[in-house]
């Protein structure tokens, strides 16, 4: 079923049972999540490939399907068979409780996948393990981010007011709130920048993103022949590159 037909039809039930439907259901998963209802998250993606590809299916129904972030494949693959993720990944998926940093039972339910597939959520920064194998063997691992997250930490942005943006094919702003999730009137995504540490509080961050911006310069130079660059000179903080 598609989900704006299943808002409309049977809209998302609360734990006391309340449905809300329509415009308040919509609501009550962004307000969960910090996303829209949108392909671009995991959710969807795995409910797409379930519904396509039976052997995903079947793993599902066998409860033998693991499922997670980039993060989540290559530690598993690391770490001996771990299946762990952190805040700032999980809260790309449209299953993470932006509040409680765990996976929401409202948002499993609506989306009808169990949380036996999902990775366990730990912090950022801690020592998850050690390398099982290879010339790096006994090396630790002890610190994960997601991709536009790990560009805020890069760049110092830790506190509240702090911002990044980051230019590759497209472009991405977050901006640190520090501990409270700001949920945007305007399109912004709510997100976790990264949790410092075990038990420690989140930190969170409003993104705005562009899809396209140095692709699209990049493409407007080599067909339309619109732009003659000879050199890019790039400014931030002080730091010329040229």
């Amino acid at each position: 079923m598609h989900y704006e037909t299943k808002l409309k039809e049977q809209g998302v039930r609360l734990p006391d049972g309340t449905v809300k439907k329509g415009e308040e259901g919509r609501e009550i998963i962004t307000r969960t999540s910090g996303l829209p209802i949108s392909t671009y998250f995991s959710a969807i993606k795995l409910r797409w490939m379930m519904h396509h590809h039976p052997l995903v299916q079947e793993a599902y129904d066998n409860d033998t399907l693991l499922v997670g972030t980039i993060d989540s494949w290559i530690l598993y693959h690391l770490l001996d068979k771990q299946h762990i993720t952190d805040p700032s990944n999980a809260s790309r998926t449209l299953l993470l409780d932006l509040d409680s940093l765990t996976w929401s039972d409202t948002l499993l339910e609506f989306f009808e996948l169990k949380k036996s597939i999902l990775p366990r959520v730990v912090s950022s920064s801690e020592v998850y393990g050690e390398l099982k194998d290879g010339p790096l063997k006994g090396v630790r691992i002890s610190g994960i981010a997601g991709d536009q997250q790990a560009a805020l930490v890069g760049n110092k942005c830790f506190k509240n007011g702090e911002a990044k943006c980051t230019y590759g094919t497209g472009a991405f702003l977050l901006f640190c709130t520090g501990a409270r999730v700001v949920r945007s009137s305007h399109g912004l995504i709510s997100t976790i920048a990264f949790q410092p540490g075990p038990g420690s509080n989140p930190v969170y961050a409003l993104e705005g993103s562009s899809e396209s911006t140095l692709s699209t310069s990049s493409h407007t130079t080599t067909h339309a022949n619109l732009l003659q660059w000879r050199w890019l000179d790039l400014r931030f903080n002080g730091y010329g590159i040229q």
